[in-house]
């Protein structure tokens, strides 16, 4: 029976309004807070992720500059040879730049077009 009435007076004074009524805005701008840390914890992780992964990848050529010096006695010594510039070789170094900045060009549409994707995807659904 005391547990009866202990639940009924717990309800009695959950029910009371004892705190000050919220602002009607109060929801809105907690999402909002929410939604700002949100995005900057995953810009936080992104670029620990990044830090990581490129001290690692450092690491690893040290390592194996290290191991290609000392074990197996490679010669680091750099031997280059200047091009010649023939008729022949222009043509083809006119090709090859060509190339190159197409490849720019579609690696620079493909990050454009990524970032428009994941803008409206993932941005667009936030809102709703």
């Amino acid at each position: 029976m005391t547990n009866m009435h202990q639940d009924k007076a717990i309800l009695k004074a959950l029910n009371k309004e004892v705190f000050p009524s919220l602002s009607p805005k109060f929801n809105e701008q907690a999402m909002q807070f929410i939604y700002k840390e949100v995005k900057r914890k995953k810009k936080q992780n992104f670029i620990l992720m990044i830090s990581c992964l490129s001290a690692v990848s450092l690491g690893l050529i040290v390592l194996a500059i290290y191991l290609l010096k000392h074990y197996l006695s490679f010669n680091f010594a750099i031997h280059i040879q200047i091009p010649s510039f023939k008729p022949d070789t222009i043509s083809q170094y006119y090709f090859d730049i060509y190339i190159a900045v197409l490849i720019l060009v579609l690696i620079s549409l493909d990050h454009l077009f990524r970032n428009y994707w994941y803008k409206r995807r993932y941005e667009g659904s936030m809102g709703q």
